[in-house]
């Protein structure tokens, strides 16, 4: 077995920025999702004793080269994507990224589980962000300075 050489990999000029959103604790920004999608929520929601609403955090993570266009953006939790977000929401929060230097963002999110008697007594699982558009980020690195001084 030879040595790789490290050229092949090149490393990063610049660490990743991840923008933290700044919601309005109401948790009405929906989240896309197809059926394997959910079934990766039920699994995240599964460990739950009741299907009370479940609040966790989200790292939302634009995906230029999938196949679904460049504008996409994955919704991430636990490591798994369980959704993506609408066209409109996925353009706007490009946008806040470019101009806030960052190339991911974290934010609040909550999984809601209802029971649909219309699916034969199933429970039908989605993800809602606490986001509001236009997008507003928190600097982390501001965040700490005040704190510092208080």
């Amino acid at each position: 077995m030879g040595m790789i050489p490290l050229w092949l990999f090149p490393q990063r000029k610049t660490q990743p920025r991840c923008a933290i959103v700044v919601g309005d604790r109401q948790f009405k920004f929906y989240v896309a999702s197809d059926g394997q999608q959910r079934t990766e929520l039920e699994r995240l929601f599964r460990n739950r004793s009741n299907y009370a609403d479940h609040r966790c955090p989200a790292l939302l993570i634009p995906q230029p080269a999938n196949a679904r266009g460049p504008d996409t953006v994955a919704v991430r939790i636990e490591d798994t994507t369980v959704g993506h977000l609408h066209l409109t929401g996925a353009r706007d929060l490009l946008a806040a990224l470019r101009v806030a230097g960052a190339d991911r963002a974290a934010c609040a999110a909550m999984i809601v589980a209802r029971w649909d008697p219309g699916l034969g007594d199933q429970t039908l699982f989605r993800v809602r962000l606490d986001a509001t558009s236009p997008f507003k980020f928190l600097d982390p690195q501001i965040e700490m300075a005040t704190r510092k001084r208080a």
